[in-house]
């Protein structure tokens, strides 16, 4: 396309004008249509861990967890949601870390659902709670939580 403009009397001819309009606009398309289509990016997954006493944070890739950072329980500050004024907006759960505004956001999705997930986590993430659980608690990023049982 970019080769018609270099045509001599390139813009005299209605015909070699239109070929080019056309080229630009085929081009534009093609790459609008490209970027749109890219695969959506994943949202970290956190992983709790009750033996241990840590937090995994990772992406998962083609079914394979790749650990990003590890937190210890300590230094996790507070579990909140954040609710939005606009009810079309998910509701979502964060950990505070440490004793500066770092947050990490762990879920989305309904009010009632994330607050379950936040007390779950307050008793797991509490220094008095006992930890004789064997589970695993995944909580696949923005997604909806899921529990899977340790193997």
């Amino acid at each position: 396309a970019l080769g018609l403009l270099f045509i001599a009397d390139a813009f005299d001819d209605f015909g070699v004008v239109s070929a080019q309009v056309a080229l630009l606009v085929l081009v534009g398309v093609f790459g609008a249509i490209l970027l749109r289509s890219r695969p959506p990016r994943t949202h970290p997954e956190v992983q709790v861990d009750l033996n241990l006493g840590d937090l995994r944070i990772g992406r998962r890739r083609r079914g394979v967890f790749h650990p990003i950072a590890t937190l210890k329980f300590a230094d996790v500050a507070s579990v909140y949601l954040l609710r939005s004024k606009d009810r079309r907006q998910p509701t979502r759960l964060f950990l505070r870390i440490g004793d500066g505004e770092d947050s990490i956001e762990i879920a989305e999705g309904p009010a009632w659902r994330l607050e379950r997930l936040r007390q779950r986590l307050v008793a797991d993430l509490s220094p008095v709670a006992p930890k004789t659980q064997a589970d695993v608690l995944v909580l696949a990023g923005a997604r909806r939580p899921r529990l899977r049982a340790a193997g």
